[in-house]
């Protein structure tokens, strides 16, 4: 029998008052500051814990069988809401590569686990090449954060890598998943999180400059989601998808 851990579960049910929250309010992010808070570290935090609960069990399964844990609780479900909201069939690719609306979160959690057990296999070949290229994922996250993929250009290229939400979350994704392994050896203080947290706020908001306030978007949610975990003490064994 599993143990539920009631401060997580807490935690999962604040973050999806959020998303309703989020998606109820009115008016653009620039337009409504509380729409604007909630959407600066609610994201972040969803991913960053569902990935501190994928187990290394999870993570060793081939991708057949990763599909196949998955294919009745999150690929079933999908596949029947993208019909349904898309109205486009399952061959229209380009609703695939940009889902619906919502519909990005579940391929997004399935992909993320997939790019955790590659970047996991390629560290036990070459370190510096997986090192590497979780780099250049955060400098995706970096980037994203400080320019909506909205804003950017359409060009066949660009649009052709689809929404760029299967990429620069999955940084948050990862750190969590790397926390819930080595969350006893790493010991920062609470007060010094709390500090950087607090300045990295500041800076985001005082910026004029698109990369800095995303770099400090980063930072602060990089601590915030350091100190939530900090409160886990049960021992998970089983992975829990939000």
């Amino acid at each position: 029998m599993t143990t539920r851990n009631i401060y997580f579960d807490a935690t999962k049910g604040f973050l999806i008052i959020l998303v309703i929250l989020g998606h109820v309010i009115l008016g653009s992010l620039n337009e409504n500051t509380l729409r604007y808070i909630i959407y600066f570290f609610h994201m972040p935090l969803f991913l960053a814990v569902t990935g501190y609960f994928i187990s290394q069990k999870t993570i060793s399964l081939s991708v057949k069988e990763i599909l196949g844990k998955y294919k009745k609780r999150l690929i079933i479900p999908f596949i029947i809401a993208f019909v349904i909201y898309t109205n486009k069939g399952l061959i229209d690719i380009q609703s695939y590569l940009y889902p619906y609306y919502h519909l990005w979160y579940i391929p997004a959690i399935i992909l993320f686990v997939l790019y955790t057990k590659f970047v996991l296999f390629l560290y036990k070949i070459n370190k510096i090449i997986s090192i590497i290229l979780m780099a250049l994922f955060v400098m995706c996250t970096i980037f994203f954060e400080s320019y909506s993929q909205w804003n950017l250009s359409s060009d066949n290229l660009y649009s052709s890598l689809g929404d760029k939400r299967f990429f620069y979350f999955f940084s948050y994704f990862m750190f969590g998943y790397f926390l819930a392994n080595i969350r006893q050896s790493l010991n920062i203080n609470h007060y010094v999180c709390f500090f950087i947290i607090f300045i990295s706020i500041v800076v985001h908001i005082i910026s004029n400059s698109s990369i800095v306030e995303g770099v400090s978007k980063v930072v602060a949610n990089i601590f915030i989601i350091y100190l939530l975990t900090q409160h886990n003490t049960t021992q998970h064994n089983t992975t829990i998808i939000l």
